[in-house]
C-alpha cells in the first residue's frame, strides 16, 4: 500500500506487509520511500497502476532479496495481494496485473470500489443480506463474451459489523476461486489483513512525519 503526505508533497511511503496465513500475523514488514520520480507520477482515475506498481515492485523485490525464506519456490512470494483491481478493470489491466506480470508472480486484486463498467450486476442488494453459516459471502461479477460467462471478478462480504463489500479480482498465475478464497481467509474486517496492516503503517508513518514538521514548512 502507498501512502502520501498530504502537508508534505515531498514525503511518501510504500509499504509490503507478510502475513502468516493460518494465524493472520503479521511475520515482516518492508517499508520504501517514495522518491521525486514516484512523487511526479500524478494519479489519473483507471491508470492507478502507472503511479504505483512501480513502487510495488520495489517492494516485492527488496523481500525477495532480504528474506528468500519468506518466499516459496522459484524465491517469489506465493502470493501478492495488491490494494487494486486485476482484471475487473475497465481495460482487463489493473494494478495486480502490472505487478502480477511483470514480475510473473501470483497476484491477486482486491479494490474498495467498483469501476462503473458495462455487464456488471448491480450489487447493492447483495450488502442488505443476512449472514449466513455459509463463510464463502461472495458473488461474481462480470458479463457476457461469445455467448458465454465472463467472470471478471467477484464482490466480496466482509465479517459483520462491516456492511460493504471488496472486489476481488485476478491478476496473474491465480484463479478467481482461489482469490476469493484467499480474501476471505484473510478478513477480520473489511480489508484483509495484508493491506489493511500495510496501510494501517503507511498512514502511521505518513503521521510521524507531518508532526515533525514546522509550522513554516508544513505550509511549504
Amino acid at each position: 500500500d502507498i501512502s502520501v503526505s498530504q502537508k508534505d508533497a515531498t514525503f511518501g511511503v510504500g509499504v509490503l506487509s507478510v502475513v502468516k496465513l493460518e494465524s493472520l500475523d503479521v511475520v515482516y514488514e518492508e517499508v520504501v520511500y517514495l522518491t521525486r520520480e514516484d512523487l511526479s507520477r500524478v494519479y489519473v482515475p483507471g491508470f492507478l497502476a502507472f503511479r504505483e506498481a512501480p513502487v510495488v515492485r520495489k517492494l516485492v523485490e527488496n523481500l525477495m532479496q532480504k528474506r528468500p525464506d519468506l518466499c516459496g519456490e522459484g524465491k517469489a512470494p506465493q502470493l501478492v495481494m495488491c490494494d487494486g483491481n486485476g482484471i475487473l478493470h475497465p481495460r482487463r489491466c489493473g494494478l495486480a496485473c502490472h505487478v502480477g506480470v511483470g514480475m510473473d508472480i501470483a497476484c491477486v486484486g482486491v479494490a474498495k470500489k467498483l469501476f462503473d463498467m458495462d455487464g456488471l450486476p448491480d450489487v447493492s442488494s447483495f450488502q442488505n443480506h443476512e449472514e449466513s453459516s455459509d463463510p464463502t459471502r461472495w458473488v461474481l461479477l462480470g458479463g457476457v463474451s461469445d455467448s458465454e460467462p465472463l467472470h471478471m471478478g467477484a464482490a466480496v462480504m466482509p465479517p459483520k459489523p462491516a456492511t460493504k463489500p471488496v472486489y476481488v479480482s485476478s491478476g496473474h498465475r491465480i484463479s478467481l476461486e482461489t482469490s476469493v478464497l484467499v480474501t476471505l481467509a484473510t478478513m477480520r474486517h473489511r480489508v484483509p489483513e495484508p493491506t489493511r496492516h500495510a496501510d494501517l503503517r503507511g498512514r502511521d508513518l505518513v503521521r510521524q512525519h507531518d508532526r515533525s514538521l514546522s509550522p513554516q514548512s508544513a505550509q511549504n
